[in-house]
């Protein structure tokens, strides 16, 4: 039989950072604000407004990168340990996308651990901002994809939903009609809540990826941050999800 049970002491490592013991009690957590500690990027509430294309919101996809290595080195600062992670996973918002260049999964599978992940993803991406929940520049995108299916009730009988500008969905088209240099370049596409899982546990298959319930096993953690952090390399790294979701399974825990 399988021996199912956990090591004594077993950290739970959760982003937005948040790390729990076993009985689900908080042992550390950090904080990182966009717009303070990583000022250099000039964003406002973590995103940029587009002055030339109306409704257009992102934020710069490597500030997510410099904001994940900042938190890590908070926690080692700490003197946390490591090693006692068994597991991680993540929240993020559930509408945007991440483009990520043709030959980055060579660049995911080859990094040094004495440098930075900033200092080495900073080529890795097709498009350098990333549209986020907020945006709403795709208005002729949506109305497309209700039309092709026959309206939007018909989308909604089919999917749960009609056409909204904030969906990935409706941003990628965007971003295949306005930018197909950058699509073409575009050797996987992300959901930015499962962007981080692929950064930990790098694995790249089709362009959009394969559908994954947000509590299956993604692989186990990169070396890079086995090496540079002393995680444990057995050490699994469970599907990302999205905040709204991820906010509902959390009252679970409140009762």
């Amino acid at each position: 039989m399988v021996d199912y049970s956990l090591p004594e002491g077993a950290y739970f490592l959760g982003f937005n950072l948040t790390v729990l013991d076993s009985n689900l009690h908080i042992v550390s957590k950090e904080v990182v604000n966009f717009d303070s500690d990583l000022s250099h990027y000039d964003t406002r509430g973590g995103l940029h407004r587009d002055s030339d294309v109306d409704g257009r919101i992102v934020s710069p996809t490597i500030m997510w990168v410099e904001a994940l290595d900042l938190l890590l080195e908070k926690l080692d600062k700490s003197k946390f340990n490591f090693g006692k992670v068994v597991a991680v996973s993540g929240s993020g918002q559930q509408h945007g996308s991440v483009n990520w260049k043709t030959g980055s999964s060579g660049i995911l599978s080859s990094l040094d651990p004495k440098k930075q992940l900033v200092e080495q993803l900073g080529t890795a991406f097709s498009l350098k901002d990333s549209p986020i929940w907020m945006d709403s520049s795709t208005t002729e995108q949506c109305k497309a994809i209700e039309n092709a299916v026959g309206g939007p009730l018909e989308l909604s009988m089919i999917s749960g939903s009609r056409a909204y500008e904030r969906f990935t969905g409706p941003q990628i088209r965007r971003i295949y009609e306005t930018q197909p240099e950058c699509y073409n370049n575009s050797e996987m596409i992300s959901l930015v809540s499962s962007f981080m899982a692929s950064v930990t546990a790098p694995y790249f298959d089709e362009k959009l990826g394969k559908l994954a319930p947000a509590q299956a096993v993604a692989g186990s953690i990169s070396p890079y941050f086995v090496e540079r952090y002393h995680f444990d390399k057995k050490y699994l790294i469970i599907q990302w999800s999205g905040d709204n979701p991820n906010s509902l399974a959390s009252f679970l825990f409140q009762f």
